[in-house]
């Protein structure tokens, strides 16, 4: 099962002045941890727990518990999550 924890808005991210932000969200039992956003010249980076990601382009096949994700919605939101399962 995952886990999935809402981030920000993309549209947060454009009104930023600086292309690498970093904010500290609390993700429950897994503790207050940081993430950076990158602004790439097309792409909005990602750096969670040691791990890069490119939201909505990330995938591994077979899934194991552990694994980390992040994901961009069709409005706009960028989601994070962990599978436990």
């Amino acid at each position: 099962m995952w886990k999935f924890f809402k981030l920000l808005n993309v549209k947060f991210l454009e009104e930023t002045l600086t292309p690498d932000y970093a904010a500290v969200y609390d993700l429950g039992k897994y503790g207050k941890k940081e993430i950076r956003f990158i602004k790439a010249q097309k792409a909005y980076l990602l750096i969670w727990e040691g791990y890069l990601f490119c939201p909505g382009l990330n995938g591994v096949n077979p899934i194991i518990k552990g694994d980390r994700l992040a994901a961009l919605d069709s409005k706009g939101d960028i989601w994070i999550g962990r599978y436990e399962n």
